[in-house]
């Protein structure tokens, strides 16, 4: 089993705070979260169209 990278945890930990009960989020949300662009959103932790489940997203943005 792989390692967890090293601001995994911060990450989840405030997303699943920002978020509440959601868990799958698309780059709308992501984007206002953030404060930037949907476009740029999805494209820099490669959200789908279809959405992102909130660990996934944590994990994308610890890379």
């Amino acid at each position: 089993m792989g390692r967890e990278l090293p601001a995994y945890r911060d990450n989840l930990e405030q997303l699943l705070n920002y978020f509440g009960d959601k868990r799958l989020v698309y780059a709308k949300d992501v984007a206002k979260y953030c404060g930037c662009c949907t476009r740029t959103a999805a494209k820099r932790w490669n959200i789908p169209r279809e959405g992102i489940m909130i660990p996934t997203l944590a994990r994308n943005m610890s890379k």
